[in-house]
């Protein structure tokens, strides 16, 4: 529903291998991926694109734990792993997002997406829709594995090794469903 932020997503993992996906965060609430590239895509009964209209509000609550950062960074420095705070803080919202799914499993799990322009507390966009129209939604996510790799500690990337789970790479997109308005 266009009127509610929270939204129920199913991911199916129908190969033989482990996976990750790092970074399968909120859209346009808590901030912007740094990680991967999240689309939505809103079509009208004719399938015409809705273009998004760009709002820039200032987040000021991105990094939230300086202190459990820079314990983090303190503790890596030691070994030798040099990274500021900023990638410490991205590493934690990536981890805290990401979801790992077993061969031949499913997974459902929530997450909260704003479209219209009173539900955007952060730098984002919004859509501009008429309560007495169809419209549809996709949403189309783009996994780089090489940046992912690139916000993960060496210890990350041995336990996934260790594990045998590997981060996905590649687009996953939603089925087109009907977007609905309370």
């Amino acid at each position: 529903m266009a009127n509610n932020i929270h939204h129920k997503f199913i991911l199916k993992n129908p190969t033989k291998y482990d996976y990750v996906f790092y970074s399968f965060g909120s859209t346009g609430i808590d901030g912007v991926s740094i990680i991967n590239d999240n689309k939505i895509i809103i079509e009208d009964e004719k399938n015409n694109s809705i273009n998004e209209k760009d709002i820039f509000i200032n987040s000021r609550n991105y990094f939230r734990s300086y202190k459990s950062d820079s314990i983090s960074m303190n503790y890596f420095s030691s070994k030798g792993f040099h990274r500021d705070l900023y990638w410490f803080a991205s590493n934690r919202e990536m981890k805290k997002n990401s979801i790992f799914l077993n061969s031949k499993k499913k997974k459902i799990f929530n997450r909260d997406i704003a479209l219209l322009v009173d539900q955007v507390k952060s730098t984002g966009s919004y859509f501009s829709l008429k309560k007495n129209k169809k419209y549809f939604i996709q949403i189309e996510i783009d996994f780089d594995s090489v940046k992912i790799k690139e916000y993960l500690t060496p210890i990350d990337l041995d336990s996934l090794k260790r594990n045998n789970i590997k981060i996905f790479h590649g687009k996953l997109k939603t089925e087109k469903i009907l977007l609905e308005f309370d």
